[in-house]
């Protein structure tokens, strides 16, 4: 008698034009009573591993403040997402290897919402936003849809963070509501 409680996502490309799908699953050894209750309890501080396919694998170990979201692909680590402290704002910095902090998303308390992504010189590059799927799907079910709106100029990498990025503000705000 087990309980399912792995996070699944899927991707779903709204531009009709170059359309896709990919999907995300938690790895959960064994899904029983135990996972059941650390979910409840430990909620968004809890460990997580996603795996997109054989080649990208998302890892965030257990914390109880601030969160490391590590990246890695077939080539290795691509880098970390770091949720920082900020007093009015919800803050991550997104770290490339090699690179160093690329970019951050600065979301206000009062845009529940929305989080805008942007580059270390300031220019917007994405929107993260939460959907709401309808009142009954809202209150019967754990399901949440978020948007990502990401400028075309980005690389992989650079897409593949802001990706990791909303797995991370879906986790550690999101979540939380359910």
């Amino acid at each position: 008698n087990s309980v399912d409680m792995k996070s699944r996502y899927t991707l779903t490309s709204l531009d009709p034009i170059h359309t896709w799908s990919m999907d995300l699953a938690e790895d959960l050894e064994e899904c029983d009573q135990s996972t059941y209750f650390q979910r409840i309890l430990r909620s968004s501080k809890r460990p997580f591993e996603l795996f997109m396919g054989d080649t990208i694998h998302i890892e965030r170990p257990s914390h109880w403040w601030f969160t490391e979201t590590h990246i890695n692909d077939h080539e290795g680590e691509v880098g970390c997402i770091c949720k920082r402290f900020s007093l009015f704002k919800r803050r991550y910095d997104l770290f490339m290897l090699g690179l160093g902090v690329v970019g951050y998303t600065a979301s206000a308390f009062w845009k529940p919402q929305t989080f805008e992504v942007y580059v270390q010189s300031g220019q917007k590059v994405a929107d993260i936003k939460q959907k709401g799927s309808g009142v009954f799907k809202d209150t019967l079910t754990d399901a949440d849809s978020l948007i990502i709106d990401v400028d075309s100029a980005l690389s992989y990498d650079e897409r593949l963070m802001i990706i990791t990025l909303a797995i991370c503000i879906d986790f550690d705000f999101f979540e939380k509501q359910r």
